[in-house]
């Protein structure tokens, strides 16, 4: 019992973290000189914000709608509540027992909302859709940066291939089940096809709609959640089963304890859901009032990760110990043959709610964030090619006038997605959770780890006198944590080197050989593109040009 109560001192210390940083950020605001242009009308924010992209040598070329949940909803969406649960609570149950939900989840949320604050000074200190990237870019020079960039880039594009990959994996067994037909090498394949063509379609022909889409998105998320753990404290409460018994370190089948790797595993795995938290920073460029607004998403977007994730999993393995464990919960059901169990689908639809909505709901959700995940990619690898980066420049750098959108680098980043999800499938004989989650950690970890720590480092130099005062201006965001922020940093550097450790140590090492080809790939395109890129942030702010320049170039833009 007393672990008990420790692992609900735990998970609701973590609220009061999240509400500490939370005052803190908000104080930092009004202590800064920042002054928002909202109270004069949008249209002036709007002309703030242009400005402010023009100093760092940039045109608005991006729709600028975003606002408020629209904003939160470009992390949030990503980060999946609904589909990032979907593909990964049953591995995570099986690898770690129930306990890595009761006690593994608020750990990796203190850790991933340390790393989001982090994360999110950084996005106000640069609001263009580089995000993490050019603020390393400003911090470490070039080389860093672009490395950063690289990473960034990849482990985002890992995701991508996990949402298509993991649709399809989901679809292709929910359409078997009511049409009839035997899943296949080819039904999964197809189904890829058709979900890819189906996100690149939608970011293309709905980019207008988009602030629109992420404010549904979001709300439709939180909906089903609420609608998950309705419908099943309707159906079983009360649960008669004590949830001390979630502390016990118990495998799934309750039959014995559970190793510390695997309990690592599960760890990693529930790390999924707060992985994309940057997605906010990246939109920076169609956020309004960026400097404020896109920290704050970045931020609140992993808090109510894990105040509404902790509730819906707590309360679903309460559920399955009170059947008697995993085994007994699925004893009649199958697993698709790529080894996903549809655990999360089939527990979510065992309740008052018709099974086959509830399953529906849950592949839309899932849908919806790999096509927000594909629009988040294209936007890093648009931002490296403005920059001159990346190979093939001219063309991913291109923004159609009519959509303003980067078609090309949304196209780039889906076909890129197939072919790594084509790759990681070799990996392993089922569907590659683990090799993409491998990925995905150990690029975006070490991409968050670089910036954050050249921001630490920037910090820790301007020791012997006050950091506000040292830095300039234009260096720093009004989102800032002030006296808390080293601390931040430092816990937040040693969480990401932990993980990239146990990432490596107990995942597929997939993700350590791809990552590896990558930083060879970053150094050949540092000594292509390193010495002679163009336009950047780093190489911009000093420079000005007259308006009617920007007016010329962001002319066709406006409509």
């Amino acid at each position: 019992m007393l672990a008990a109560y420790l692992g609900f001192v735990l998970a609701f210390g973590v609220c009061i973290v999240i509400l500490l940083i939370g005052i803190k950020a908000q104080r930092g605001i009004e202590n800064s000189r920042y002054q928002s242009m909202l109270p004069y009308g949008e249209e002036t924010q709007l002309m703030q914000d242009k400005h402010e992209l023009h100093r760092y040598g940039f045109a608005q070329l991006l729709r600028r709608k975003m606002n408020g949940i629209s904003a939160l909803g470009l992390s949030f969406n990503v980060m999946a509540l609904i589909g990032g649960a979907a593909l990964i609570y049953g591995p995570a149950v099986q690898a770690g027992g129930f306990t890595v939900i009761a006690v593994g989840l608020p750990v990796v949320a203190l850790f991933s909302i340390l790393v989001s604050a982090s994360i999110a000074e950084l996005s106000s200190q640069m609001p263009t859709a580089g995000g993490i990237y050019h603020a390393a870019l400003r911090l470490g020079g070039r080389r860093l940066g672009m490395r950063v960039g690289i990473y960034q880039w990849l482990g985002q594009l890992a995701m991508l291939a996990l949402f298509i990959g993991g649709a399809a994996y989901l679809t292709d067994g929910y359409a078997a089940q009511r049409l009839g037909y035997g899943i296949s090498f080819y039904s999964f394949w197809s189904w890829s096809l058709v979900i890819s063509a189906s996100y690149f379609a939608v970011n293309k022909w709905g980019a207008a709609m988009n602030r629109f889409v992420q404010f549904g998105a979001f709300w439709g998320q939180l909906l089903l959640a609420a609608l998950i753990i309705g419908s099943l404290a309707w159906t079983f409460w009360p649960l008669g089963f004590d949830p001390s018994e979630l502390y016990h370190w118990q495998n799934a089948d309750l039959t014995g304890g559970v190793s510390p790797a695997s309990f690592a595993v599960g760890l990693l795995l529930l790390s999924k859901l707060f992985l994309g938290n940057e997605g906010a920073a990246q939109g920076a460029e169609e956020i309004i009032e960026p400097r404020i607004k896109s920290p704050w998403a970045v931020f609140l977007s992993s808090a109510y990760m894990y105040v509404i994730g902790f509730v819906l999993l707590f309360f679903m393995s309460l559920i399955l110990l009170t059947a008697g464990g995993v085994s007994s919960a699925m004893a009649s059901t199958s697993l698709i043959d790529n080894g996903i169990p549809f655990l999360f689908q089939q527990l979510a639809g065992s309740g008052i709610l018709a099974s086959p909505l509830i399953q529906l709901l849950i592949l839309i959700s899932l849908w919806q964030s790999g096509s927000q995940s594909m629009s988040h990619c294209s936007r890093l690898l648009f931002s490296m090619a403005r920059d001159g980066s990346v190979p093939f420049s001219g063309k991913l750098g291109h923004v159609r006038a009519d959509r303003r959108i980067p078609l090309n680098a949304l196209l780039a980043s889906g076909l890129s997605a197939l072919a790594l999800l084509a790759l990681a499938s070799t990996a392993t004989a089922g569907f590659p959770v683990l090799p993409l989650l491998s990925l995905s950690i150990l690029c975006l970890y070490s991409s968050h780890g670089i910036s954050i720590g050249l921001k630490l480092k920037q910090q820790l130099d301007s020791r012997g006198r006050t950091f506000l005062h040292a830095a300039r201006k234009d260096e720093r965001g009004p989102w800032q944590l002030g006296s808390w922020s080293t601390v931040i940093h430092i816990l937040a550097l040693l969480w990401l080197g932990i993980s990239i450790l146990l990432a490596i140590l107990c995942l597929p090492s997939f993700g350590l050989i791809v990552t590896a080809a990558a930083t060879l790939l970053s150094t050949a395109l540092l000594m292509r593109y390193g010495a002679t890129g163009g336009v950047s942030p780093q190489k911009s702010m000093d420079k000005r040009r007259e308006s009617e320049d920007w007016s010329r170039i962001e002319r066709d833009y406006s409509a």
